[in-house]
């Protein structure tokens, strides 16, 4: 199999710029869903704040100031989507996913590779049919101009573009850690999950 392998393009993913390149998406990616968390928490603070400032202005005055931010419920939304999304590669990457190991871990050496080999398979095959259709979707949002309905109106191809990419991002995650697997290397959830042997990280 592995012989194999080496005679397809798959052989990008062993150079050492292929690697680095892929690295840095997958930190880029988590980056990105940080920064969308971070946006999150500043939009809701200052909502807080305004509604705070209006209720004692109101009090004092006895007029509203009506202070808000614009459509705060629908980018805080458009947000999680990305903060969701956009994190999902680094997160598999980091062993960050909830994995239901009992059966791996009770089977021989042998089969547990096969198992394995299965789950990243389907893994990749899965988030490349979402990723596929997904495409579609945003394509249908951008052609029909579909807009949120909130005081400010998003073309919402927008949003769902991080959702896109983060899929993207976790598709080709996949397949590295597939490719890596065929190859005969130790995966990357496997390599964190490793490191955290007596440490409480794996069950």
């Amino acid at each position: 199999m592995a012989s194999l392998v080496k005679s397809l393009p798959f052989f990008l993913l062993r150079g050492e710029y292929m690697r680095n390149f892929l690295n840095g998406l997958y930190r880029v990616s988590a980056f990105l869903s940080a920064a969308s968390m971070i946006l999150i928490a500043t939009i809701v603070a200052v909502q807080i704040g305004f509604r705070i400032a209006n209720a004692v202005y109101f009090k004092v005055v006895g007029e509203n100031l009506g202070w808000l931010v614009p459509s705060s419920a629908e980018f805080v939304g458009f947000l999680m989507v990305a903060t969701s999304f956009m994190g999902l590669a680094y997160t598999l990457r980091k062993n960050g996913h909830i994995r239901v190991s009992i059966l791996l871990n009770s089977v021989p050496k042998n089969l547990h590779r096969i198992f394995e080999l299965i789950c990243l398979g389907l893994g990749t095959l899965f988030t490349g049919y979402i990723f596929y259709h997904t495409v579609f979707f945003v394509l249908d949002s951008y052609e029909y101009d579909e807009l949120s309905h909130g005081i400010v109106a998003v073309p919402l191809f927008i949003p769902q573009l991080f959702m896109l990419f983060g899929l993207l991002v976790v598709f080709i995650a996949f397949f590295d850690d597939f490719v890596s697997f065929i190859m005969g290397r130790e995966v990357s959830y496997s390599l964190v999950a490793s490191s955290e042997v007596g440490q409480g990280g794996v069950e």
